[in-house]
This record gives structure tokens, C-alpha cells and sequence, in this order.
């Protein structure tokens, strides 16, 4: 029955996770469409040809460009099918040892990654549901849903705990299973806080929005600690507000009474912000050029030769005697 439930959730996760990227397509083909081609210097300036002109001024109205909308649903499309096929991986994977050695040791790794996909699927909901963002109560809203299960992203770390010596399977093939699970886990959270940092731009300046992504991550590994020590989950902030507020607040007021809450917060804090701005740093590396046939210095003697040839006399030897 557990197995049933499983596949039931699996399945389900993966509809509406290829059904985001087709619906990501048709919006992007729909803006595509809207695309008007007759002559207008307003729309070649990139401006709303219907605005009204004040004081000579044009009303400035940004819109769409079709190219970049392309580029956007191409990137958003290619990421969904890479992380589509990370979780096909980790489950087949975690099937594989479930059949072989006939225990569910492990298994409970799919409901984790289920919960670490969430954060990614609101973040790709405000994107496809762009009129989402003009509200600013619904926007701060599902940032707020996404700050309860962000920390659900990078938890799967903490199931390294769970590698023990056992006859029914290698120790190093428990490690892989875990850790892929536990980077797809961490793509995803990262994954959404990319896209945070980008509904934040638009209402913060660009230096404090690093800031906040440096918190949330410390606040998501606060969230590690209330999840692996004090089993607390997301939605107990509904099921059991109070009991909730009363662990955090007896934390936060006397902090020294908690060494090891406020030691693995800012410990794995730091651990997750190297992990991140590290993740920063790979995506925005650009490639550099490619040296010539034959490499640089082939390319200056062959320069060289043509300086060269271009200063002789035309002449020949004779035009050099006469000079």
C-alpha cells in the first residue's frame, strides 16, 4: 500500500510538472502571436504604440520582446526536463534497492524530494501566472508559502545520517542514492531562489537582494534544524501554530541555553551560502574564446610576416639600393 502511494504521488508529480513546461509553451507562443509587424517608430523604439504622448514625451510602457520571451520558455523548458529526468534517476534508483533487498529502507527519500520540488513549482507558477506578480499581496504571499518548505530543499543533506554498515547493501551504494537525491534536492531550492531573487529585483535594489538571499538561506537552515531535531514539518505552522512559535521563540530568546540549534544554523548556513553563490558563480561563467589554429603565437609570427611583406619595396632588391 505505502509502495502504491508512492508511485500514486510520483506519477502525479510528474504530470504536473511536464504540464507546467507545455502551458509555459503555449504562453510564450500566445505572446508570440500577439506580435504586430506594421511600421510604427513607437514599436521599433519599444514602446506601447497606443500610449498616449504628454508634453511631447512619450509614455513609456515596456513590453515583451518576442525574442526574449522564446529564450525564457526555451531555458524554462530545457530546465524542466533535466530535473524531470534527475527525479525519474533518483526514483528508479531508490526502486532498484527497494526490489533487491525487499526493505523500504530509504524509499521515504521520494516524499522528501516531493517536498523539495514545491518551492521550484510556486516559483514556476509565478512565472507562468505572470499577473500574479502585479499583485503585491499575492506575490509576498506565495513567497511566504515558499519560505515553509524552501528548507525541505537542502534537508536531504541531513539523511546522510541515515548510512549505516548493513549486509543488505555496499555502503558506497547507499552514499550515491543519497546524495542524488540530496543535489536534485538542492537544485530545486536553488533553483527557486534564483527565481526569488528575481521577483525581489523589481522592488529592491540589486546590493539588497543579495542580502536577502544570504538570510533565506540562513533562515532555510534554521528550518534544516526545527525539521531534523525538533520533526517539525511545514504545515505544522497550521496543525500546531502555537507549540510551533513556542519552540522558536525559546530559541531565539535564550540562545545560549540552545548551543547546537544556533551552532548547525549557522554552520549549515554558511555551508549552504558556499554551496549557492558557488552555483552563482558556474551558471554566469562565460566561456572564453577560442585561441586561432595553431595557438597565439602562430598568430603573431604569421602577423609579423605580414607587416613585413606589406613594407617591402615593390621594387625589389632595386628599389632598396635606390633608397
Amino acid at each position: 500500500m505505502l509502495l502504491k502511494n508512492l508511485l500514486n504521488n510520483f506519477f502525479l508529480y510528474l504530470y504536473f510538472e511536464f504540464q507546467s513546461a507545455f502551458y509555459f509553451k503555449i504562453y510564450a507562443m500566445t505572446q508570440l502571436l500577439k506580435k504586430d509587424y506594421s511600421p510604427n517608430p513607437r514599436r521599433h523604439c519599444g514602446l506601447d504604440p497606443q500610449s498616449p504622448q504628454k508634453s511631447g514625451v512619450f509614455d513609456v510602457r515596456l513590453r515583451v520582446k518576442p525574442a526574449m520571451t522564446e529564450n525564457l520558455e526555451k531555458t524554462r523548458l530545457n530546465e524542466t526536463i533535466f530535473m524531470a529526468v534527475l527525479t525519474v534517476f533518483c526514483f528508479a534508483f531508490s526502486m532498484l534497492r527497494f526490489v533487491y533487498t525487499d526493505t523500504k529502507m530509504f524509499v521515504f527519500l521520494n516524499w522528501n524530494l516531493f517536498l523539495a520540488f514545491i518551492p521550484w513549482g510556486l516559483t514556476t507558477l509565478l512565472i507562468l501566472k505572470p499577473r500574479l506578480c502585479k499583485s503585491k499581496f499575492c506575490l509576498f504571499a506565495v513567497m511566504g508559502v515558499w519560505l515553509l518548505f524552501f528548507p525541505n530543499a537542502p534537508y536531504i543533506l541531513t539523511d546522510l545520517f541515515h548510512l549505516r554498515l548493513n549486509l543488505a547493501m555496499p555502503v558506497w551504494f547507499d552514499l550515491v542514492l543519497v546524495l542524488s537525491f540530496a543535489w536534485t534536492g538542492l537544485l530545486f531550492g536553488f533553483l527557486s531562489l534564483w527565481d526569488i531573487e528575481q521577483f525581489l529585483s523589481r522592488f529592491v535594489k540589486r546590493k539588497y537582494v543579495t542580502l536577502l538571499s544570504i538570510t533565506l538561506l540562513f533562515l532555510g537552515s534554521f528550518g534544516i534544524y526545527l525539521g531534523r531535531y525538533l520533526r517539525w514539518n511545514s504545515w505544522d505552522i497550521i496543525s500546531q501554530p502555537f507549540a510551533l512559535v513556542y519552540d522558536i521563540g525559546s530559541r531565539i530568546i535564550n540562545p545560549f541555553a540552545h548551543p547546537r540549534a544556533w551552532g548547525m544554523t549557522i554552520l549549515m548556513g554558511i555551508f549552504l551560502n558556499i554551496l549557492y553563490w558557488s552555483f552563482r558563480l558556474i551558471r554566469n561563467r562565460k566561456e572564453y574564446p577560442q585561441p586561432p589554429k595553431g595557438g597565439f603565437q602562430s598568430r603573431e609570427i604569421a602577423l609579423n610576416n605580414s607587416t613585413s611583406t606589406e613594407q617591402k619595396s615593390p621594387l625589389g632588391d632595386l628599389g632598396v639600393i635606390l633608397t
